[in-house]
């Protein structure tokens, strides 16, 4: 399977929620801090866990799992009062690494007003080098094919 045609596949794995800057996560511009992007990146990839592998323990040792990467693009400026849709869904997964993919847009007109990108790994909790996937992610991604 192709990559193009396995993110396409994974797509379907997403999780959704809604943002309002709160008035200490603007900063004197009036504009949305860049550190808040990333909060909420990790707020919804947090509940794209906890809704598509309920049974993945998050705790467990054997399951380390870092992010390596994020990437944040803002596209238009977000100011105090504005509602926000953000989206996460995972779009793609191999060995050990995954990418979990974001947008977020006004949820007045649909404005995408930014996008980001986490990449990560699953790691031994000793060695700290790449393992597999757990089990319990892999069965839930199976029916969209995971490498």
């Amino acid at each position: 399977m192709t990559r193009d045609s396995f993110s396409t596949t994974l797509c379907e794995v997403t999780s959704e929620l809604v943002f309002r800057p709160l008035p200490y996560e603007v900063d004197f511009t009036g504009f949305l801090s860049n550190t808040v992007a990333p909060r909420w990146m990790e707020a919804l990839r947090v509940s794209l866990m906890d809704r598509h592998f309920p049974h993945f323990d998050n705790s467990a040792p054997e399951h380390l799992s870092v992010i390596s990467e994020t990437q944040v693009k803002y596209l238009t400026p977000i100011r105090y009062g504005d509602l926000i849709l953000g989206r996460a869904w995972v779009e793609s997964a191999s060995y050990s690494r995954w990418v979990v993919a974001f947008a977020f847009a006004r949820n007045d007109g649909g404005e995408e007003v930014l996008r980001g990108k986490q990449i990560g790994a699953f790691l031994h909790p000793r060695t700290f080098t790449p393992v597999r996937i757990p089990e319990a992610i892999r069965q839930s991604l199976a029916p969209r094919t995971i490498a």
